[in-house]
């Protein structure tokens, strides 16, 4: 295995990707019960909703080696 394709998991990345996760759960949250909405976001609704049904394995730059 190459250098570039290892894993990365320390510290610092681990708490970036804890916060990413309370950020994607708030949000979930939010447009699953109506609290935000297309009329609260119209220009970013459709991009904040389809960004958050892909999975965190799946966007560039994230190589923790785990599978969705």
């Amino acid at each position: 295995m190459s250098v570039l394709a290892q894993p990365v998991s320390n510290a610092k990345t681990d708490d970036i990707l804890s916060l990413y996760q309370r950020l994607h759960d708030g949000l979930s949250d939010m447009v699953e019960s109506g609290r935000l909405t297309q009329a609260d976001i119209p220009d970013d609704y459709d991009w904040l909703v389809n960004e958050m049904l892909v999975p965190l394995a799946n966007h560039p730059g994230h190589n923790r080696g785990e599978s969705n």
